[in-house]
């Protein structure tokens, strides 16, 4: 598939759509929710900074435009 201007920015609007009723933060088990993984697996995305985060004490919170970041970096691999 050949990446342009406009194909990015339908696929921003298209993870803003699926994100759309959750915050602009979002937690831990939200995340699991979204990717369909175990609690295990999302502690290290976010300890290995796969996900960035924002770490509030003990609590990983995950601001939006950084899983959009996470996800569109899986579809083309970077």
């Amino acid at each position: 598939m050949k990446w342009n201007y406009r194909t990015l920015i339908n696929e921003d609007k298209f993870y803003y759509r699926m994100l759309k009723n959750y915050g602009d933060l979002i937690n831990v088990s939200e995340l699991c929710e979204i990717l369909g993984i175990k609690r295990n697996l999302a502690y290290k995305l976010l300890q290995n900074k796969t996900i960035k985060s924002l770490k509030m004490g003990s609590i990983y919170k995950i601001p939006k435009l950084y899983l959009i970041k996470f996800l569109k970096s899986g579809i083309r691999g970077e």
